[in-house]
């Protein structure tokens, strides 16, 4: 028994010792920013942030930075050390960098003034319009080494728009606080469009063949976008007053109804897909819950008629199930320096 003690005593002391040996020699090493030798690289592989790895050793942990911004240090530590520990680190290193290497790029189109910051290591130029190119007021290319991959920031003569078909999207907070809308299709990692359907609904950023780390890093560009609309005041009097949503009465049934929106105001909201119903209960409204917080809504604004009319078939079973019998009304949500509530008649189901 005293024998058996004494083994383990000895290994674990063994063990002690070379840990110490393995974290002075690669402290050392990472002390003159070389890379580890008595570690393995962590299993879930390279981070996503342009070439970010860590290692495991006997009982440390390091951290080798490269990332997109360019912040290039090796860290040691326990292994409770975790990557977003740098994270003030890093941006603050971002910021130095990005003062000293961009370019402030600035444009005023009709009364939309458009602002954002550009790496020296990105090239951009003004794109002209002409017969073909009719669809926009302004276009913005935006590339990096190669001028046949690049984004162009458009502002579109009408409401940007996008097909729903194998699209999901994402939204970013802008470095001014507000929201941007990402999207793709098709299960692409890389980015299709980038809208501002909050800020301005005719403006939006296309991608024409960026990937990975360029794709990237004009994400982190266009993040820096100040828009500022002197028809901000105009838009706010829009008012849901003059907006009347009407359940069409022959194409109601549990799955599903039609409704056709009317929008009279000079300028008129944003119309997109979402909708919530609401069933009267004892005299109150009360919202009908998902089933299930899996389904996203597709981000798109549609242009409404000349006759200021748009009409939407709502898949109710799809996002609620199917209504058993009760008094139900449509919820549409418009945004206007905040989120509106706008109702339909009511409607039956029998």
């Amino acid at each position: 028994m005293k024998k058996a003690i004494k083994v383990i005593i000895v290994t674990i002391a063994i063990i002690v010792l070379l840990a110490l040996i393995f974290f002075v020699v690669d402290y050392n090493r990472v002390q003159k920013q070389e890379r580890p030798i008595f570690c393995i690289q962590n299993p879930a592989g390279i981070i996503s942030d342009g070439g970010t790895i860590e290692y495991f050793g006997l009982g440390y942990k390091v951290i080798d930075f490269h990332t997109l911004a360019g912040f290039d240090d090796i860290k040691i530590g326990t292994w409770l050390m975790d990557y977003n520990d740098f994270e003030q680190e890093m941006k603050e290193y971002e910021m130095k960098i990005d003062t000293n290497n961009k370019k402030h790029y600035s444009k005023t189109i009709d009364e939309t003034l458009i602002e954002l910051d550009i790496p020296n290591t990105w090239n951009y130029e003004e794109m002209p319009k002409d017969e073909e190119n009719d669809f926009y007021k302004y276009a913005l290319k935006i590339y990096k080494d190669n001028d046949e991959q690049y984004a162009m920031l458009y502002v579109y003569n009408t409401m940007f728009g996008v097909c729903g078909t194998g699209r999901t999207s994402k939204n970013v907070i802008l470095n001014n606080g507000k929201e941007a809308t990402i999207g793709y299709y098709d299960g692409n990692n890389n980015w299709s469009d980038i809208s501002f359907y909050k800020i301005d609904e005719y403006i939006a950023v296309i991608n024409y063949g960026l990937v990975d780390s360029n794709a990237e890093e004009i994400i982190k560009i266009i993040k820096t976008i100040n828009i500022t609309n002197e028809q901000n005041d105009t838009k706010s009097n829009r008012t849901p007053d003059n907006v009347i949503i009407e359940v069409e009465s022959t194409t109601i049934k549990p799955e599903s109804v039609t409704i056709t929106i009317t929008d009279n105001n000079e300028n008129q909201y944003g119309w997109g897909v979402e909708f919530r119903v609401q069933e009267k209960v004892n005299g109150e409204w009360k919202n009908l819950n998902y089933v299930s917080d899996d389904l996203p809504w597709i981000d798109i604004a549609y242009e409404l008629g000349e006759d200021k009319q748009l009409t939407q078939k709502l898949d109710i079973e799809k996002y609620y199930g199917k209504l058993s019998n009760g008094i139900y009304r449509i919820v549409k949500p418009v945004y206007d320096n905040g989120y509106v509530d706008i109702y339909s008649n009511e409607f039956e189901i029998k």
